[in-house]
């Protein structure tokens, strides 16, 4: 028997029936398991809206990640390439450099062989290395008496013939034999000779230039000087250099060199 109050109308009535045949429970109005069902599917639609809308975030998220990671291996591959684009640059420069220098040493070589073999060739009394290179490389022979007694005697002033060197220090059977066994200096390599007397004079002063005689060609004069060659640093060998200053003449010319 119904309560008061559960009486069913015409229209539940026939709800429940319909309800029936779906496989509802006859016993509740329709009203009641439908209310019930919205809100059980209503859930569900929320979460599975919820899922995804968690799902597009992680998506969204996913893609922009990678977006970023790939435009920062975009970055770095052009950093990396003008990098080594830089570089090379660079190195083509250094090369182009480096070839211009060598080009301009072996040019500068060939000339220096080409005058060395010209002056070789004539080897005249005034052909020679001159110490002061600011000099107008020139030899007077012409002084006036007053002009000869005014020159200063100095090793500025010396003047090396390379007849003095080649056709006699590095020619003489004695001397030659000498400083080629002692320094490892010949007449192919008379030129490095001549540097290393030049560059050891420079090391002297005034009172290294001694006078020791006069002559009735001028006044004789010496020094002393260490030369290496092709030996060690501290074996060096003491070198004797005569000079002369040479009546109306405004050098000092070298006359001998030989081993002290």
């Amino acid at each position: 028997t119904p309560f008061l109050g559960d009486e069913l109308t015409s229209a539940e009535r026939s709800e429940q029936a319909k309800n029936q045949k779906r496989g509802g429970d006859p016993k509740y109005p329709s009203r009641f398991s439908k209310e019930a069902g919205s809100s059980s599917e209503t859930k569900e639609e929320e979460q599975k809206e919820e899922q995804k809308e968690e799902q597009k975030t992680e998506f969204e998220t996913e893609k922009k990640e990678k977006k970023e990671e790939q435009k920062e291996k975009t970055e770095q591959k052009k950093q990396a390439e003008e990098k080594t684009e830089k570089k090379t640059e660079g190195t083509e420069k250094e090369q182009e450099i480096e070839q211009k220098e060598e080009k301009n040493q072996e040019k500068e070589n060939k000339q220096e062989k080409q005058e060395e073999k010209l002056i070789l060739q004539k080897l005249g009394k005034f052909e020679g290395y001159f110490f002061n290179q600011n000099s107008n490389k020139k030899i007077r022979t012409d002084l006036t008496p007053e002009e000869d007694l005014d020159w200063q005697v100095t090793l500025d002033n010396c003047f090396i013939a390379y007849n003095k060197i080649f056709n006699y220090a590095l020619k003489d059977e004695g001397k030659s034999k000498g400083f080629k066994e002692n320094l490892g200096y010949t007449k192919e390599n008379g030129f490095e000779f001549i540097k290393e007397i030049s560059s050891q004079l420079k090391t002297l002063n005034s009172n290294d230039l001694q006078e020791i005689s006069s002559i009735e060609q001028g006044r004789r004069f010496q020094s002393f000087i260490y030369l290496r060659g092709n030996r060690p640093e501290d074996k060096k060998i003491k070198i004797l250099i005569g000079w002369i200053k040479r009546h109306k003449e405004n050098v000092l010319s070298l006359t001998t060199i030989h081993f002290d």
